[in-house]
C-alpha cells in the first residue's frame, strides 16, 4: 500500500521512471545537469550510479566531489500524483552514509517536496547518524504540509534531497526504499498520475452483470467524457 519513489536504484513507475531522476548543482547555476534521454550527466559537484550492496542488492550511490558546491537529488517534476491519503503517514527511506565528507555532515540533510509551484519548504531531517550502516528514516508527511503550501493531491516532485548548503564536499551515501507509507484506513493507493486512487473510502457493492460485475455506486473521481451524454467511464 506504499507509493514507491525510488527503489533498487530506479524511480517508481508512477513518477515516470528514471527519466525523472536528476540532480541540481549550484556550480551549474542550479540547473539540471543531466541528459536523461542520453543517459549522461555533466554535474561538476556530484556523480551517481547504481551499485550492488551486500545487504540490499541494487541501490543508488551518490558521490560528492572534493570541491562540490550545493547540489542534490531530484525526483521529478513529473505528472502530478494524488497523495492525499498519506497525510498522516511518512516519507520513508533507508540510507547508508559511507563518508560524511569534509564537513562531517555538520548541517545534516534536507528534504523538499513540490506540488507544482507550491512547496513544502526545505526541511531538516533529524535522526541520520551517519554510522556507515543502513538507517531507516521516517519523515512525517505532516511536517511537509505544516506550512500550508504543499498540495498533497497534486505532488509533482516527491523528493528533493540534499546536504546543508556547502557541506557536501566528499560526501558519499547510498539510498534505497524511498516511499510514501501509512495510507489512511480503507483507502487505496494511486496507480497513476492523478488517477483517483485517493479518497476511495466510499462503501460499494459489486453486482453480477453479464460475464462480469458492476458497482452499485458511482465514483465521482473517475473519468467522464464530455461527449458521451454524461456517462461515467471506468
Amino acid at each position: 500500500m506504499d507509493v514507491t519513489v525510488l527503489n533498487d536504484g530506479d524511480v517508481g513507475d508512477i513518477w515516470g521512471g528514471n527519466t525523472y531522476l536528476s540532480f541540481f548543482d549550484g556550480q551549474n547555476d542550479y540547473l539540471d545537469c543531466t541528459d536523461e534521454a542520453a543517459g549522461t550527466e555533466s554535474c561538476p559537484s556530484v556523480d551517481w550510479e547504481v551499485v550492488i550492496d551486500d545487504d540490499r542488492g541494487e541501490v543508488l550511490e551518490v558521490t560528492y566531489l572534493e570541491d562540490a558546491g550545493h547540489a542534490g537529488l531530484v525526483v521529478g517534476p513529473s505528472p502530478a500524483v494524488n497523495l492525499n491519503d498519506y497525510s498522516d503517514g511518512s516519507l520513508s527511506f533507508d540510507i547508508k552514509v559511507l563518508d560524511d565528507g569534509a564537513s562531517n555532515l555538520s548541517g545534516g540533510f534536507y528534504v523538499k517536496v513540490e506540488s507544482g509551484s507550491q512547496i513544502s519548504g526545505e526541511l531538516p531531517i533529524s535522526g541520520i547518524e551517519a554510522t556507515g550502516e543502513w538507517e531507516s528514516i521516517d519523515f512525517p508527511v505532516s511536517s511537509l504540509t505544516a506550512s500550508g503550501e504543499l498540495n498533497l493531491g497534486n505532488i509533482t516532485a516527491p523528493m528533493v534531497f540534499f546536504p546543508a548548503f556547502e557541506t557536501g564536499a566528499g560526501l558519499i551515501y547510498q539510498i534505497d526504499n524511498v516511499r510514501f507509507t501509512g495510507i489512511a484506513d480503507g483507502a487505496m493507493p494511486p496507480t497513476g498520475p492523478n488517477d483517483g486512487g485517493s479518497g476511495s473510502t466510499v462503501n460499494y457493492n459489486l453486482l453480477e452483470y453479464g460475464a462480469g460485475n458492476v458497482s452499485d455506486v458511482i465514483n465521482p473521481d473517475s473519468y467522464r467524457c464530455a461527449v458521451d451524454f454524461g456517462n461515467w467511464i471506468y
